[in-house]
């Protein structure tokens, strides 16, 4: 499998960026003996740091299509999670599509002395939705 996957990469001094196929998120994939493989959790194998079962092939480089093995870690999903908040990779609060607050909306309820129920009316959400933002419960990215 090595010289198989060594084909789709050039080792420069920063990211091993993966030439081949990728996946809807930018990781490299490959079909090897029929199966399919993400090129980054492979090459953590080939430096002899296989991913354990439910754990992924974390980067520390932030790039998905790096497949250099000092750019990559094995790690747990919180570790994972842990990662792309830090980095400001999640989706939070109006990035996210099903979002029916903003960011400015959040403020508006949070200095608003109107009550849960006529905020939620104004806003086209729930009461619940207004309470939960007012109190830091939810947006707590908004300042």
């Amino acid at each position: 499998m090595a010289t198989v996957f060594a084909r789709w990469f050039e080792r420069t001094d920063g990211c091993w960026e993966w030439t081949g196929a990728r996946d809807k998120d930018g990781y490299g994939i490959f079909s090897y003996a029929g199966k399919p493989h993400r090129a980054h959790v492979v090459a953590l194998e080939l430096d002899g740091r296989p991913v354990p079962v439910g754990a992924y092939g974390c980067h520390r480089c932030d790039n998905p299509s790096c497949v250099r093995p000092d750019h990559l870690y094995p790690g747990t999903p919180a570790q994972n999670f842990d990662d792309a908040r830090r980095r400001g990779r999640l989706a939070l609060g109006e990035r996210r599509r099903t979002s029916k607050l903003t960011d400015d909306g959040v403020r508006l309820i949070r200095s608003s002395d109107a009550s849960n129920a006529e905020l939620a009316k104004r806003l086209g959400v729930t009461a619940g939705a207004v309470q939960m933002a007012r109190a830091g419960k939810t947006w707590r990215h908004v300042q």
